[in-house]
């Protein structure tokens, strides 16, 4: 699991925007990551006003980087996505929802591999993500000051999430 903070600011004029970050962390010998994304999503609803559901569009941008105990760059990657988002609210605790989303992501790899513990292989690529498309489907639950999420994410490959959020 990994665990990272975000913060959601808005509504303002049917608009918000999201941060979510994780600041680099040492992991010893093993070297350092850090992580930084933002979306911003406006909602739709009031151009559909007698739709029984919700929708919004939501555009975003991610970067993450791993870096060896030297601070030699082995990863730095890309991620951009556009979705267009629908809910159905049942109670005040319950809803579902799901996404259709366009994303591209880009990753270049960097290191030295090491033959027979004395030559190095300077070993370099870069990999776009054949996944292009996703639908996304899950359930949120809201208890309190507490949410719980969990999702289905389809595309080439199948995922689930799950999450546990705090919001005042």
């Amino acid at each position: 699991p990994l665990f990272f903070p975000q913060f959601q600011f808005g509504t303002i004029y049917g608009t918000d925007a999201v941060i979510r970050f994780l600041p680099k962390i040492d992991v010893g010998e093993f070297g350092s990551f850090n992580f930084f994304g933002f979306a911003i999503r406006h909602n739709l609803d009031h151009y559909f006003k007698d739709s029984p559901i919700n929708f919004a569009i939501q555009a975003g941008y991610q970067w993450n980087n791993i870096d060896d105990n030297t601070d030699f760059r082995i990863l730095q990657a890309t991620d951009f996505f556009v979705n267009l988002q629908a809910s159905k609210s049942f109670t005040s605790l319950f809803t579902l929802y799901g996404a259709l989303q366009l994303e591209k992501y880009e990753g270049d790899i960097n290191y030295n591999y090491v033959q027979d513990g004395t030559t190095e292989i300077p070993v370099s690529f870069s990999q776009i993500a054949d996944d292009k498309f996703r639908a996304i489907v899950g359930g949120n639950l809201t208890v309190g000051f507490f949410n719980f999420n969990i999702d289905a994410n389809i595309s080439n490959r199948i995922t689930l999430t799950t999450g546990l959020g705090v919001g005042f």
